[in-house]
């Protein structure tokens, strides 16, 4: 899938080249998939709702997710209700929570105009459905670390030291979801 990059310094001058968005294919088997880095990977919608305005609530622990029950033949099988057919297993707990917190957050901060909040969040959503498709991939999963080369690291570097104290707090429109600037 194409992702969209964007590059962030690390320690070393090793620079990381990583999507907005890891987007992994993951079904309802009762194992992780792996990246060719052998990392798990979980799905869309499992850790924060990047397709869906909600996180994934087939939970690992419900009867259908049992591997010891999947086989039809087994006494105890459970078929897969059909709420959760297309739905990834949730093995990171209950995310709504925190993503219903994240939302609770913008909207306290945004008090009067706390409907933009929502507004954000449905055109994140559609955002990520249709931002992919037009984003070139350059590695198989998104992202690749490499030690920066040396001019590139200078040049950064350079910029830092000559701008280290002189921050400024940004400014969001209201409602705008894509950080939570509300608390940092």
């Amino acid at each position: 899938m194409n992702l969209p990059r964007r590059a962030r310094l690390l320690g070393g001058g090793a620079l990381l080249l990583s999507p907005a968005a890891m987007l992994a294919s993951a079904s309802n088997g009762h194992d992780y998939e792996v990246n060719s880095l052998d990392q798990k990977t979980y799905g869309v919608d499992v850790s924060f709702p990047h397709h869906h305005a909600r996180v994934s609530t087939n939970y690992d622990f419900l009867p259908h997710n049992n591997p010891a029950y999947a086989s039809p033949t087994h006494p105890n099988y459970v078929s897969t209700p059909e709420e959760f057919k297309e739905m990834p297993v949730q093995r990171l707990g209950n995310r709504q929570d925190f993503y219903d917190h994240f939302l609770e957050g913008c909207r306290h901060h945004e008090n009067d105009q706390a409907e933009e909040c929502d507004a954000t969040e449905h055109d994140r959503i559609e955002m990520n459905l249709r931002q992919p498709e037009s984003v070139v991939n350059y590695t198989d999963i998104g992202f690749k670390k490499i030690k920066a080369p040396p001019k590139v690291f200078k040049a950064i570097k350079e910029f830092w030291e000559a701008n280290k104290g002189r921050e400024e707090v940004e400014e969001w429109f209201a409602g705008n979801t894509y950080t939570n600037h509300w608390e940092s």
